[in-house]
C-alpha cells in the first residue's frame, strides 16, 4: 500500500472512533436514564423553573396542587431535554457514518485507479 490509500485508512479509523465514542456517550445517557440517575446538569432545571416556598399556608390542597404542577413541568422538561441530547447523539453518529462512507469510497476509487494502472503496466 502507499502513502495515500494509508492516510485514507487512518482516517477511515478515526472516524470509526470518534463514532465509538458517540456511541459510548450516548449508552451510557440511556443506561443513566433506565437507572434514573441523570447527569447533574438535568438537576439544574429545577433551578430555572421558581420555587414556590411562598405559596399561603393556609390552603393545603392548593399548595400540593401547585407543587405537583411544578414537579410536573420540571419532568416534563427533562424528558424533552433527554430527547433532545439523544437526537444530537443520533445526528452525530450519522454525520460520521457519512463522512466514513465518503472517504470509503474515495479508498475505493484509489484501489480501483491503481489496479487500473497496474493491468496497464503488466499489459504493455
Amino acid at each position: 500500500m502507499n502513502n495515500q490509500q494509508n492516510e485514507y485508512i487512518d482516517r477511515l479509523i478515526s472516524i470509526r472512533e470518534k463514532q465509538a465514542e458517540i456511541w459510548k456517550e450516548q449508552l451510557m445517557l440511556e443506561i443513566r436514564i433506565h437507572c434514573k440517575f441523570l447527569p447533574q446538569n438535568f438537576n439544574h432545571l429545577e433551578d430555572f423553573i421558581s420555587s414556590i416556598g411562598y405559596l399561603p399556608l393556609n390552603n393545603n390542597a392548593k399548595v400540593i396542587e401547585i407543587k405537583n404542577k411544578r414537579f410536573k413541568i420540571i419532568q416534563e422538561a427533562k424528558r424533552h431535554w433527554l430527547n433532545y441530547f439523544l437526537n444530537i447523539y443520533e445526528i452525530k453518529i450519522r454525520e460520521y457514518e457519512q463522512q466514513y462512507q465518503n472517504e470509503f469510497i474515495k479508498l475505493e476509487s484509489l484501489f480501483s485507479n491503481n489496479n487500473d494502472n497496474m493491468i496497464n503496466d503488466t499489459t504493455m
